[in-house]
């Protein structure tokens, strides 16, 4: 074989290894897996942990004040959270762009009482795979992602998904 063609039998290994499923995985990759643990701050700079939710349902919510359904729908995550709270259901709310200062009066304005974390370094948001707002996980009692949502959630839907779960 000559050199040049020995080359391009490589680069085209090289190629068609990097554009493999493990370098960009997908939605259903995450289905029925361990939702990847972290720990974000709140905005009282308090750290939170995923795995401190074990036993409880997660929604957990990607999101920023630039978004204007993820404005519309906050609240609604609040109903449900309240409504749900007992049964077992936590709603954790990821930031994923703005500053501090305006996510605390976003918060305050809606009057949101469910944690808020900051994700300042989009570590999180990168390590879910977050390529838009909002983004939604459905995490169950033992850890497992069992739904990602892509776009709106109502409160329907919200309970459709979890109240199995609870």
């Amino acid at each position: 074989m000559n050199v040049r063609f020995q080359l391009s039998l490589i680069l085209t290994f090289l190629l068609f290894s990097a554009c493999g499923e493990k370098t960009r995985p997908d939605k259903e990759n995450q289905l029925g897996q361990a939702a990847p643990s972290f720990t974000l701050k709140d905005l009282n700079n308090t750290p939170f942990s995923l795995s401190n939710f074990k036993g409880k349902v997660v929604l957990l919510r990607f999101w920023s004040t630039r978004c204007e359904s993820c404005k519309v729908e906050m609240p609604k995550l609040e109903t449900s959270y309240r409504t749900l709270l007992s049964s077992g259901l936590m709603v954790i709310a990821v930031n994923v762009e703005d500053p501090r200062e305006r996510v605390v009066e976003f918060v305050k304005e809606l009057g949101l009482t469910y944690p808020i974390l900051m994700d300042d370094k989009k570590e999180v948001t990168k390590l879910y795979q977050v390529y838009g707002v909002p983004t939604s996980f459905i995490i169950d009692r033992e850890g497992i992602v069992r739904e990602r949502i892509f776009g709106d959630l109502t409160e329907e839907a919200i309970e459709k998904m979890v109240k199995p779960l609870l």
